[in-house]
Parts: structure tokens; C-alpha cells; sequence
């Protein structure tokens, strides 16, 4: 069935959910609002909940989504465009936890981990503090949460490039007294995540 997206009171595009087995099929195609992140809500009488984040393509923006009708047996009555109002605030607060989840991973690592080879210890150590979180997270972000994910996903990102080209590059030398503050700051890791985050 289609519906229709509701901006602001008036009509910004259409919805069209079907039932595919297990779940509910939307594609969703609205026009573009504004600058900044817009996300497609389904409201009721009591609430309303995210359904999405649209990506730009066809001329306008569309949303592709899968949903399991068991986590959502019913459709909303009424679907709307709203503006992702917090979303840096939201990009701000994820990369402080993220910086928080990194210092505990580095006093962990110090406490538990030993070994009686230097060079051992240091690897070891390396890998508790730093995980996979780029290759293996994005796409498990995108499937779980949609473009969204990946937008937050993308802050951890960076806080992981910034620990890894500071304390995870002096930790796996192994030489602290050659490994200056501007070696450690001015490199191709840092330099690049602060150019991104000037662009956003």
C-alpha cells in the first residue's frame, strides 16, 4: 500500500509498505528538505518511532528497508519527514563515550595483560585497546541501523584512528624517546580526521 510523507504538513513524497514473508518491505522516495540529516518517522496517537534515514538517489531521496514483523507487527498510521535536529549533538556524544571506551580498554590492557617477551606484551596489548572496528563494524552498523549507523559509527572511527596513530603507534615501537608530539600529532591519520570532521 502507499502512503503518504508528511513535511511540516504537507505532502514531501511516498511510502510504499509490503509484506515479504517474516517482514515488512518500505521504499520510500520524499524530495529533499533543507540542509542536514532528515530521518522518516511512522506516528500514531501516542508516538512516533525512526524508521530511517533516506539517501539521496533518483532525483531525490529514497529509503530501502527489510523489517521484521515480529519487532513490528503494525504499521503506523502516519508517516513523516523530520529533521535529525540532534545529530552532531548525538556525533559529539558518541565520540567522548568513544574516547571513554578506549581509556578503559588501555587500563585494562595494562593491568591484565603480561607476558614475559616485550615485544609479545606490546601486540597483545595493542589488540585489546584496538579492534576491528571499521572493516568489520560498518557493515554491521548499516544493516542494524540503516545510513544512520554508519554516520555514528564513523565518530568511534575516528577516535580509533586518532588513538591508534598516537598511543597505539608509540606503544608498538616501543621507543619512547624517539617518538616526539609532533611526530605523533602530524601524521597522515590525525591530519586526515581533522580535515574530515573541518568539512562536516
Amino acid at each position: 500500500m502507499d502512503e503518504t510523507i508528511w513535511y511540516q504538513g504537507k505532502p514531501a513524497g511516498q511510502i510504499r509498505a509490503e509484506q515479504d514473508g517474516l517482514y515488512w518491505k518500505l521504499d520510500a522516495q520524499c524530495e529533499p528538505r533543507g540542509s542536514g540529516i532528515l530521518r522518516i518517522y511512522g506516528a500514531d496517537r501516542f508516538r512516533s518511532e525512526p524508521f530511517g534515514v533516506p539517501v539521496p538517489g533518483d532525483g531525490g531521496l529514497v529509503l530501502h528497508r527489510r523489517l521484521s514483523r515480529h519487532a513490528c507487527p503494525h504499521l503506523p498510521e502516519h508517516w513523516l519527514l523530520g529533521r535529525e535536529a540532534e545529530g552532531f549533538r548525538n556525533f559529539c556524544i558518541v565520540i567522548v563515550l568513544a574516547f571513554a571506551i578506549h581509556l578503559i580498554s588501555i587500563a585494562i590492557a595494562h593491568l591484565l595483560v603480561r607476558d614475559r617477551d616485550d615485544q609479545r606484551r606490546r601486540i597483545f596489548q595493542y589488540s585489546v585497546v584496538l579492534s576491528n572496528c571499521g572493516f568489520m563494524g560498518f557493515p554491521l552498523e548499516e544493516a542494524m541501523l540503516g545510513p544512520i549507523g554508519i554516520f555514528y559509527g564513523s565518530a568511534y572511527t575516528a577516535v580509533f584512528n586518532i588513538v591508534g596513530w598516537t598511543y597505539g603507534l608509540r606503544l608498538i615501537s616501543g621507543a619512547k624517546g624517539k617518538l616526539s608530539p609532533r611526530s605523533l600529532l602530524l601524521n597522515p591519520g590525525i591530519l586526515g580526521i581533522a580535515i574530515a570532521l573541518a568539512l562536516y
